[in-house]
């Protein structure tokens, strides 16, 4: 039975690292077993909140069902997440085995840092004659990094070099690195130093890079080495002198030691591979022409291929970034999928995180399947967490299978992953993390569209509703008045402008708090807004207790059976004895005439609001005539 063998990884070094998976992928389709790469970007550069999200797609391998473990160690950069990570790993009994990083407790396999470098100062020492020499190192906390220090301290102490010739600085293993290094050699005002160690190639290749805009040359002024033996450092012009790993034996040894470990098998705790140190230009050392023309074709063919995939990651970066919904970007990634070659993909949303709901730091028990290459029509809807893939993703009739795991995070907060087969190319390359970073930004520009246009909603509910009522305000007019007086001249029909005017609400204030106050409101509004003899008609809290209710009405008649029905709904309401007093109103509309041109809403609102003021003078007249009668008959 195939065993399952998680690899954790970090591929800003895609090339280092890319080998080294190359060799594990190689040697699984021979062994028949399957592999799980959880591949990460997180970095010394980058912000912690990014590393805390990258470092995040490991938690989801230790809750699965796997056999064993590779933990590319030198290239995860936290040491906090790196100690926690590997505590876990002895925690579980798991096989378990560490690349290019010796750490405490797990066995270990990879290159002689130590060794290495040593061999290669003892070049520079004992071909070149340097003495004044530079070190360009890595990050201090990095255990590669410290090796690669040691090496040349104890090397030059062994040759009698005065230590104190020799500047020493700790940058991060990039480009910028290698410049920095540089500039403030310069600022020392010691000349120039006769060779520059480095403790990778991307500070060689910035080392070099800022020393020429300087106008030395190299290695004419300066002799300059690097670690790694990259095809950029390898092929650059002058050619980086660099220690060569074995990255496909790595590959390959790694995983052949953790499948006879879950047998049963033991190994040495620390075993190393061979290296070499490759002669290149930059020491002064050649190269010979017929490789160098070799090594140029290959680089050229490399920037050509990252050329044209760059450009395909443009093209999906504007289709996906039009998308507004998740079911348009399924089906755009899917035509993306193809451009790209990607057959076997899926992609997994935490929901509730990537609605902002919550920052959670685990991924839940069960994610919904955005998309499954494999299952098109989507016949399932959520998967467990604990098996990691879809139940259909891995084709059964493959002897082994190659699956790289990615986290989906954006602003600090984890909302999902992706999974796809193969590609080991796109780590490779560096081009899977600009691919990823598309499909990052476009989820999450989608989620921020769907936000916007939700509170748009609350905000057109707000400027178009009354808070207390829940009825439209006077603002509605605008988009619900004026349109129907409008349709109404211009088809032949009336529009009814009713307005409504509530009766000794002060009284209510006054005597019984306001509180009564505004359940009459309330309960006149609800009546209002309940009296609806067709869609055309809505009623409106214009301000205060006065009410407007407008619709379609052909005559007087139809009219007044509107202003009886909102009387006996009012009376019906009294009967309840809902308030401590009853409701009252004093109502007054006014009827458009049929084909009216002049369409002024206000004009009408004010005779409607006006024969309403006339009706209650006439109504609190007749109350004054009739308390004054009562007066008289006692």
């Amino acid at each position: 039975m195939n065993k399952r063998i998680a690899v954790f990884s970090t591929a800003w070094n895609g090339e280092h690292i890319g080998g080294i998976l190359r060799g594990i992928w190689n040697r699984a389709k021979q062994t028949g077993d399957d592999i799980f790469i959880f591949n990460t970007y997180g970095g010394f550069q980058t912000e912690k909140e990014f590393n805390k999200c990258e470092y995040h797609i490991f938690d989801l391998a230790m809750k699965a069902d796997i056999d064993g473990i590779i933990i590319l160690s030198n290239s995860i950069y936290s040491t906090k997440k790196l100690r926690e990570t590997v505590q876990r790993f002895i925690d579980s009994g798991l096989a378990c085995i560490s690349v290019e990083q010796d750490l405490e407790g797990i066995p270990f396999i990879g290159t002689d840092n130590y060794a290495a470098m040593c061999s290669m100062v003892e070049h520079l020492i004992n071909v070149h004659g340097c003495k004044r020499m530079q070190f360009v190192g890595g990050p201090g906390e990095h255990i590669e990094a410290f090796e690669r220090k040691r090496a040349f301290l104890d090397t030059v102490t062994k040759h009698g070099i005065d230590i104190s010739e020799c500047y020493m600085g700790d940058y991060n293993f990039t480009h910028e690195g290698g410049e920095l290094a540089f500039e403030e050699y310069k600022k020392l005002g010691k000349g120039i130093p006769d060779a520059v160690v480095c403790a990778n190639d991307e500070m060689a290749l910035g080392y070099v890079n800022t020393a020429e805009k300087y106008g030395y040359t190299i290695p004419n002024d300066i002799l300059v080495t690097g670690f790694d033996n990259l095809l950029r450092a390898e092929s650059y012009n002058p050619g980086i002198t660099s220690v060569e790993r074995c990255k496909d034996e790595l590959g390959r040894r790694c995983l052949d030691e953790v499948l006879g470990m879950i047998e049963g098998h033991e190994y040495a705790l620390k075993e190393y591979v061979p290296y070499a140190i490759n002669l290149n230009e930059s020491c002064g050392c050649g190269i010979v022409k017929n490789r160098y023309v070799k090594l140029k074709k290959r680089y050229s063919e490399m920037l050509y291929s990252n050329e044209k995939i760059r450009l395909q990651i443009n093209y999906m970066q504007k289709n996906l970034m039009t998308c507004k919904s998740i079911e348009e970007f399924k089906e755009v990634l899917s035509g993306e999928l193809k451009r790209f070659d990607i057959g076997n993909f899926a992609l997994l949303l935490d929901e509730k995180a990537y609605k902002g709901e919550y920052f959670g730091n685990k991924y839940p028990k069960h994610m919904k399947i955005i998309l499954n290459s494999r299952d098109p029509h989507m016949e399932e809807r959520y998967v467990d967490t604990e098996k990691l893939l879809p139940n259909n993703f891995l084709d059964t009739d493959q002897n082994s299978h190659t699956v790289i795991f990615m986290p989906l995070h954006q602003n600090g907060r984890n909302f999902g992953y992706c999974v796809m087969e193969d590609h080991i190319r796109y780590i490779e390359d560096g081009n899977l993390y600009y691919w990823l970073s598309v499909i990052n930004v476009a989820l999450e520009n989608i989620r921020q569209n769907i936000c916007i246009r939700q509170l748009n909603k609350k905000l057109e509910h707000l400027y178009l509703f009354d808070s207390m009522t829940g009825i439209y305000n006077r603002f509605a007019l605008q988009n619900f008045g004026i349109p129907l007086l409008k349709q109404n001249n211009k088809t032949g029909r009336r529009t009814l402008f009713l307005f409504a005017d509530m009766d000794g609400l002060k009284k209510i204030n006054d005597t019984y708090g306001h509180e009564n106050g505004d359940n009459a409101i309330k309960a006149l509004a609800g009546i209002m807004k309940g009296i609806t003899p067709d869609g055309s008609f809505f009623a409106i809290r214009y301000g205060g207790d006065e009410f407007l209710m407008m619709g379609t009405c052909p005559d007087e008649k139809m009219a007044e059976s509107i202003k009886d029905m909102i009387q006996n709904a009012i009376d019906e309401y009294n009967r309840s004895n809902v308030m401590p007093v009853p409701l009252a109103v004093s109502i007054g509309y006014i009827l458009t005439p049929v084909n009216d041109r002049k369409s002024d809403i206000d004009d009408y609102i004010r005779q409607a609001d006006s024969m309403m003021y006339q009706i209650k003078q006439r109504r609190k007249k007749e109350q004054k005539e009739r308390e004054e009668r009562e007066k008289t008959s006692i």
